[in-house]
């Protein structure tokens, strides 16, 4: 059993020799690779980030588990691969954690699907509406300075966890419409449940190139899912039917 594994990982590794012989590229341990250094998930973007430093380069290549991963920051790339018209089959290794977790979601859809919403939703991110949400980015940056100046006293401080969660509230509140300022805390805890879950999502999805991608599926994961879907569910009853209350007075 265990050279029947050596070999089917030193065939898929050959098979992909002609791409990780041109760019860097990081091994890790066999049929591990570098997953193991993304446990626990806060470290992934620290991780992620050193390869470009320590190879002074804006691509490479890094194996989780046995899936041959190309992560770049080069914009060239990622504007031939966003653009292209035969790139847009999804890594399920990568993308099965994300639709468990939301599933038929804009992010996790087949290629017929994607296709089809990417031009209805195109219209949306038009110059006027961008513009629109400024007042929301302002206020959201305000919120990190006020914040900020809190912790002026002195010792160590988790910047990143701030940071993270003025962002999410700025999304939620620009996605959804969901009034996320200090005073609204009937939504505030829509932060703590969006955190657990993403974490979870990451952890589900390093651990699934191993094959235990279950392990991160934990009692906080299916709670905040279930939440989560629960507050989606009666924000979409409510707008539809404000929106037919609408038209009723309308008509």
């Amino acid at each position: 059993l265990i050279l029947t594994s050596y070999f089917y990982i030193y065939i898929k590794r050959k098979q992909f020799k002609n791409i990780t012989t041109k760019i860097p590229t990081i091994f890790g341990l066999p049929f591990i690779g570098i997953a193991y250094k993304l446990v626990p998930i806060k470290r992934f973007l620290y991780i992620i980030s050193s390869y470009f430093e320590e190879f002074n380069t804006s691509t490479y290549c890094a194996w989780l588990g046995t899936y041959p991963v190309i992560v770049t920051i080069d914009p060239d790339i990622i504007k031939t691969v966003t653009s292209s018209t035969e790139f847009l089959s999804k890594a399920e290794v990568l993308y099965n954690p994300i639709n468990k977790a939301i599933p038929k979601g804009i992010i996790t859809s087949e290629v017929s699907t994607w296709k089809h919403n990417r031009k209805l939703i195109n219209g949306y991110f038009n110059h006027k509406l961008l513009m629109s949400l400024f007042p929301l980015f302002n206020r959201g940056a305000n919120t990190s300075v006020k914040r900020l100046s809190k912790l002026s006293n002195g010792g160590e401080h988790k910047l990143f966890d701030l940071i993270k969660r003025v962002t999410l509230e700025i999304a939620i509140e620009a996605t959804m419409g969901v009034d996320m300022r200090e005073g609204a805390s009937e939504n505030y805890e829509l932060i703590d449940l969006f955190t657990i879950l993403m974490e979870r999502i990451a952890e589900d999805a390093a651990c699934s190139t191993l094959g235990l991608g279950f392990l991160a599926r934990t009692p906080d994961y299916y709670k905040s899912r279930r939440s989560l879907r629960n507050f989606m569910n009666k924000l979409i009853e409510e707008r539809t039917n404000n929106n037919n209350m609408s038209k009723v007075e309308e008509w």
